[in-house]
């Protein structure tokens, strides 16, 4: 149900976010049906990395807020899905992940079609 592209509810989606399964949660942020900030919002902050790692990969991810959320992660395998999301579009956030200690995520934003001149300079 949370992997359904027709789930539109925000009330369910709310609950599926808050389920005690993982794989509901990660699920759900990958669907590409989320579109609820307050939903996307609790998945930004999940303690399961899984579920950040399904967030950063949803093209759905416009807030800039949850972006720059997972542009901070701790985990760097969130910041490199992060990284080649084609959602990504903000010049701060590109060019914080530009900066980024791990080379996979530079090498991963480096793929990112979107990623834009001002980022590198």
């Amino acid at each position: 149900m949370a992997g359904n592209p027709s789930l539109t509810s925000d009330v369910v989606q709310q609950r599926l976010a808050q389920d005690q399964d993982a794989g509901v949660r990660s699920s759900l942020a990958s669907n590409p049906s989320l579109t609820s900030d307050a939903v996307q919002q609790t998945l930004a902050q999940d303690q399961d990395a899984e579920v950040r790692v399904a967030l950063a990969c949803n093209p759905r991810l416009t807030s800039e807020a949850r972006q720059e959320a997972l542009a901070q992660d701790q985990n760097a395998v969130v910041r490199e899905v992060l990284s080649c999301n084609p959602s990504l579009t903000s010049d701060v956030r590109q060019e914080a992940l530009v900066q980024d200690q791990d080379a996979e995520v530079r090498k991963f934003l480096a793929g990112n079609p979107r990623l834009t001149s001002n980022a590198v300079q």
